[in-house]
């Protein structure tokens, strides 16, 4: 009877140890782990951080490729002290054709957030109108690259993104 207590135990220790590996896998203690693993999952090719956005327990990391010829938006919700893959877009091309790059991310649970890209640095502002009447003035940029989050809604609302120069005058406009 030694024998199969011991073998009880052992093998209910296994099954415990292997539903915790199951419950906390995909869970990181670093913040910067976890947007580099997502990245390479999704197989991601960006590893410059460009900036980050915090809504509630959730950040969004905008991450870019050297040579600014795509972007990505990884999510991230932090529960406790751990970090764990949200919602994110990976491998956004920039058109060097257009004058910006406009791209986001929505969830139902937290939201959305909008990142601009600018091929011409004379672009120094950005008014965003979206269709539900939020707006939206863009005037930091950091590497050429600015982002704004979307207010708490539960659903996406499309919008008109026209980009200015000092003088005022419009050089795109964008639906997105």
């Amino acid at each position: 009877m030694k024998r199969g207590k011991k073998l009880a135990i052992n093998l209910a220790l296994i099954i415990v140890i292997l539903l915790g590996l199951y419950y906390f896998g995909g869970f990181y203690f670093s913040k910067e782990q976890c947007v580099l693993e997502t990245l390479r999952g999704l197989y991601g090719t960006e590893t410059r951080e460009i900036m980050e956005l915090q809504q509630g327990n959730y950040i969004i990391t905008l991450m870019a490729d050297e040579n600014d010829e795509s972007f990505s938006i990884v999510g991230i919700k932090k529960k406790g002290f751990l970090y764990r893959t949200a919602s994110s877009s990976v491998g956004v091309q920039i058109d060097k054709e257009r004058a910006m790059k406009v791209s986001g991310t929505f969830s139902s649970d937290r939201g959305g957030v909008v990142f601009i890209y600018r091929n011409h640095p004379e672009i120094v502002r950005v008014e965003v109108e979206m269709q539900d009447g939020e707006q939206h003035t863009i005037t930091e940029w950091q590497e050429n690259y600015a982002g704004f989050l979307v207010n708490d809604k539960k659903e996406w609302y499309p919008g008109t993104y026209k980009a200015y120069n000092a003088a005022g005058e419009l050089i795109e406009e964008v639906e997105y």
